[in-house]
């Protein structure tokens, strides 16, 4: 996701150089950057709530992991939202990079989906 999320800021950086950034430009770089960071702390906390499930396999622990998942999947959503918005405005140069972001994005949110499910099933018993 912070792949996806990179790429479409590259997008932006290079529409720049042919044009003004209006103010929707400039907050959405921002937020591109807040979902980079955002995407990479993502997978320490979701790599440490899986690890403490298996080793607490608690009410707790497990929905700590479902939540992570779900955290996970809202910023994936929140991305979608800014690819969506700040398509419009790529220069047609770096249309492909909005094309590879939305790929990557798609890729990270099956994958993350399907984690997702195996975490509800790993749970299922801890979070009742």
């Amino acid at each position: 996701m912070a792949f996806a999320a990179a790429c479409a800021a590259k997008a932006l950086a290079v529409s720049r150089k042919h044009r003004a950034a209006d103010e929707v430009t400039l907050a959405a770089e921002t937020q591109l950057h807040e979902i980079i960071t955002r995407s990479l702390q993502r997978a320490d906390v979701d790599s440490a709530r899986f690890q403490n499930f298996l080793h607490h396999k608690d009410q707790q622990a497990a929905r700590e992991l479902i939540a992570a998942d779900e955290e996970t999947q809202a910023l994936a959503a929140e991305l979608s939202v800014v690819l969506d918005r700040i398509e419009p405005g790529v220069h047609p140069v770096v249309a492909g990079d909005i094309l590879a972001a939305r790929a990557l994005l798609e890729a990270a949110s099956r994958i993350q989906g399907r984690i997702f499910e195996e975490n509800q099933r790993a749970t299922q018993g801890a979070r009742k």
